[in-house]
């Protein structure tokens, strides 16, 4: 667990909406938008597992936003210490 942080993202404070409606999500880590990861929900009560492997030991802050295809979420923050 220690290699791989999972972090679980309750959709339903983010979204409210149908269960059959895809919504799309968007995460990255600090400052690096344009690095960050893509993928879809296809429930309120979805998981997003965050892989970490590649972060060095420190503090971290990730960023998860979510889209119905029409409308942005505001922009959700966890901060995180990755050690050994």
């Amino acid at each position: 667990m220690r290699k791989s942080l999972l972090l679980t993202l309750t959709i339903l404070g983010l979204v409210i909406g149908w269960a059959q409606i895809n919504y799309t999500y968007h995460y990255w880590f600090g400052n690096d938008y344009d690095g960050g990861k893509d993928g879809t929900l296809t429930s309120e009560s979805s998981r997003v597992n965050v892989d970490i492997a590649s972060l060095p030991e420190g503090v971290h802050a990730v960023h998860f936003q979510i889209s119905d295809g029409d409308t942005l979420s505001s922009v959700k923050s966890c901060f995180f210490l990755k050690d050994h």
